[in-house]
């Protein structure tokens, strides 16, 4: 995994991205963002993922209560969707 600044990140995150590997993104010696590849996803040690999954999950939790969505809607609509 690699560190930068969010500075370095910015400056440099095309060519950071085409690396391949998680980058740590931090403020002040503070994590403040991860960026998983997703193609090689497998690689990243269990916790990271779980802690990806989890935060994850809280944005979608979040935005479906924004737009007032059930999870039986999703449902319904993703199936309607696969069967196109």
């Amino acid at each position: 995994m690699i560190e930068v600044s969010i500075k370095e990140f910015k400056n440099k995150a095309t060519s950071l991205i085409r690396g391949k590997m998680p980058i740590l993104v931090k403020r002040r010696d503070k994590s403040v963002g991860l960026f998983i590849p997703l193609d090689d996803i497998d690689s990243l040690p269990l916790e990271i993922r779980l802690i990806a999954l989890e935060r994850l999950t809280d944005v979608i939790k979040a935005e479906m209560k924004k737009r007032g969505l059930s999870e039986e809607e999703i449902l319904k609509d993703f199936e309607a969707w696969k069967k196109k």
